[in-house]
């Protein structure tokens, strides 16, 4: 199974992943964020449904889903231009997620890793199932391409290009008005459809409230809408919409923010195989706060989608380039610096920070700050596992928002990490920034590292690499230590490069044949 990869843009004080994010088991929804999915079953093919207009409103109403709200589309008219996506291994799903049509010609939005064929959701197709009757399971009958695909805001759009029997496709397809996400205030109402597993095989409807916005520097300052709407597994890529019936966001995450749901039940055997465990979705029960992405995020995206071509799946939508195995000169601009290791993030900070990846870990992320990057400029990050790169975890984009900030990025195997040194690579405008590294697997006890400045400078940051990285690796920046003082930190058993740097950024030690740290150990700089 190969790994998989979760990236995010962070300020100080911000969000998430899910960088985001954070990745988890499940449908796909197994790289989903949020829980597992059903596994689905095609049906016999009908037409699909046609959108017709609500019937006039003469006064406010409370009513079921399926009678009419005010000034806009029934619940029932909404949900027909939610679909299930289906990924199709010889003609099977393997994994489903959710997807709302906003154009006629079967133009679909949905998050990214609904389409991600990371294991075990590898698939050779795409399948489209369509509602006519909301009471009736939707209905398997079209394939789509994917048209554009953006695994740092997790969302893709694909289209409806033919139908699974060979059949021509008629671009009427019932579609959904976009609105404003921008115009959301706390309190206001949200209404999510999908196909969650634990829905069972019919289309689902949920309700809740805005419960607050988390900023992400690279995305806005409303990067992420807080919710208290249940969102479940499968409901990935569907419909978030306000009162009046627009789309205002894309169901993405479970958990977000401050407040993660209090315990998360397995009620149902969502993914057929038998059994009631944690690979199947869950119930949140008690407080739960879930994350959604905000339309106006992806507009840019759905703009992007009306000339292109199709793309592999799982390919990001910016080229990528593959970094020198040597040390270059960062690019222009652009300063990294305190890299963080950890196993998972919480609101994307390292949850706590690591030195060592244990055996059987599914995950390792890294954090770093960063100043000096340019809005507009593109990056790219992927993972060396051993000095070879791991093509499943190269993912691109730009930077939307922060000149400073932090990004984070993980890298994943639900069948937990192999061992060996693994590498996190950043990339801007396509120079190498930096490869930062850290042993995964063995077993390594953590020791306390010891420097003592016995030189006439005083010392502003260090760098500790695992002997055998492509690069120095990141510096830590330490508050100056004058001559004559000392610091320590924490580092994992094993042979590691040092290089001291000064307050002026002159490098005065640099010890490139390694030091193996297999107790505390306390390094003293020459005079």
């Amino acid at each position: 199974m190969s790994p998989m990869l979760v990236v995010g843009v962070l300020t100080l004080i911000a969000v998430l992943v899910v960088g985001v994010l954070v990745l988890v088991v499940g449908s796909n929804d197994a790289g989903d964020i949020d829980g597992g999915a059903a596994e689905a079953s095609p049906t016999v093919a009908t037409e699909p449904p046609v959108v017709t207009e609500a019937p006039e409103v003469t006064a406010p109403t409370t009513a079921p889903p399926s009678e009419p709200v005010a000034e806009g589309p029934t619940v029932d008219e909404l949900a027909s231009a939610v679909v299930q996506i289906q990924l199709l291994r010889n003609g099977t799903a393997v994994c489903t997620g959710s997807g709302t049509i906003v154009e006629p010609d079967g133009t679909i939005l949905t998050n990214s890793h609904v389409i991600s064929p990371a294991p075990p959701c590898e698939y050779d197709r795409i399948g489209v199932a369509t509602i006519d009757i909301p009471e009736l399971p939707p209905q398997l009958l079209f394939e789509a391409d994917v048209l554009v695909d953006d695994p740092v805001l997790d969302l893709a759009v694909v289209r409806i290009v033919r139908r699974l029997n060979g059949g021509d496709v008629v671009s009427n397809f019932p579609t959904v008005e976009i609105g404003d996400s921008d115009d959301l205030g706390l309190g206001d109402n949200l209404r999510v459809i999908g196909f969650p597993g634990v829905g069972g095989e019919t289309v689902t409807f949920t309700q809740g409230t805005i419960s607050g916005f988390v900023a992400q520097p690279g995305i806005g300052e409303r990067s992420w809408l807080k919710t208290d709407t249940v969102i479940s597994g499968g409901n990935s890529g569907g419909l978030a919409a306000d009162d009046t019936g627009r789309l205002v966001g894309i169901p993405t995450i479970v958990g977000t923010g401050e407040g993660r749901f209090a315990d998360c039940r397995f009620v149902e055997d969502t993914n057929g195989d038998g059994r009631l465990d944690s690979d199947d979705g869950c119930v949140p029960v008690g407080g739960f706060i879930n994350g959604i992405r905000p339309v106006n995020v992806a507009l840019a995206l759905i703009d992007d989608a009306r000339g292109a071509t199709p793309i592999t799946p799982g390919t990001p939508s910016v080229p990528t380039t593959t970094p020198n195995d040597t040390p270059t000169t960062p690019a222009t601009g652009v300063i990294a610096a305190n890299p963080r290791f950890s196993l998972q993030t919480a609101d994307g900070f390292p949850d706590p920070e690591v030195f060592a990846v244990p055996d059987g870990s599914a995950q390792v992320c890294l954090t770093w700050d960063y100043r000096g990057f340019a809005p507009g400029g593109a990056f790219e990050i992927q993972w060396k596992i051993d000095g070879v790169v791991d093509v499943s975890s190269i993912t691109s984009g730009t930077n939307q928002g922060a000149v400073d900030g932090a990004f984070f990025g993980c890298i994943a195997n639900p069948d937990g990490l192999a061992a060996g040194l693994y590498e996190a690579t950043w990339l801007v405008d396509g120079e190498l920034v930096f490869a930062h590294g850290i042993f995964v697997g063995g077993s390594r006890s953590v020791h306390a590292i010891g420097l003592q400045n016995n030189t006439a400078a005083d010392i502003c940051a260090v760098q500790w690499s695992p002997l055998g990285a492509s690069t120095g690796g990141l510096p830590r920046n330490v508050t100056p230590v004058r001559p004559g003082e000392s610091f320590s930190i924490q580092l994992a058993g094993g042979v590691y490069a040092t290089r001291v740097i000064d307050c002026d950024g002159n490098v005065i030690f640099d010890e490139r044949s390694g030091t193996e740290f297999s107790g505390d150990l306390t390094l003293t700089l020459p005079v």
